[in-house]
């Protein structure tokens, strides 16, 4: 939040706070409903409260890669972090897509990883980055029930890269039926 929004916020419960009291020790309904009006000039000021996390590429410890495969359809997008960063509470967890130097063979493998997968119906295109996809973690959430570990030991998600083009690639427009195109 700016630093501008701070102080129009606290000048603005300020205000309310008075015109209240005001209010009270005159017995004005005209002040009472000023007073009233100053709640719906304040709510555009206050701090949103975040529903998604975006992990970076780098950062605690965040690390994707592309593991290859003998075919392009098995290969995979890993994206590993330290155990407990993810808040699992939130809507949709953003997750760098790695670049194509980013890249590891499939023989190596983390022994001690707790792994989940996401699967292509949890994957979102974010509107403005590119880079990154977005797992909808309900979903995950919801498929994890039955696992014989918790949520907040896990430090590895596995995604398809096949299911990570396929949410990237642009929806084509089908044809207009209602005109024929023909001289």
């Amino acid at each position: 939040m700016k630093n501008k929004n701070v102080w129009l916020l606290v000048c603005g419960i300020i205000l309310f706070g008075l015109l209240i009291a005001v209010a009270i020790l005159q017995q004005s309904a005209y002040l009472l409903y000023a007073a009233s009006v100053v709640p719906i000039l304040i709510v555009p000021l206050m701090p949103d409260i975040r529903s998604n996390q975006w992990l970076k590429q780098g950062a605690s410890g965040v690390q994707a890669y592309t593991s290859i495969h003998d075919s392009p359809e098995a290969d995979l997008m890993v994206v590993r972090f330290p155990k407990g960063s993810i808040r699992w509470k939130r809507h949709i967890l953003y997750v760098p897509i790695p670049a194509a130097h980013e890249r590891e063979s499939a023989e190596g493998g983390d022994a001690d990883a707790t792994t989940i997968t996401a699967l292509a119906y949890d994957l979102v295109v974010p509107k403005r980055r590119k880079n990154y996809i977005g797992i909808r973690l309900p979903n995950v959430i919801q498929r994890s029930v039955g696992f014989p570990f918790p949520l907040t030991e896990v430090n590895r998600i596995v995604i398809r890269m096949e299911d990570v083009r396929h949410a990237h690639a642009a929806p084509s427009r089908p044809a207009s039926s209602g005109r024929n195109l023909q001289a």
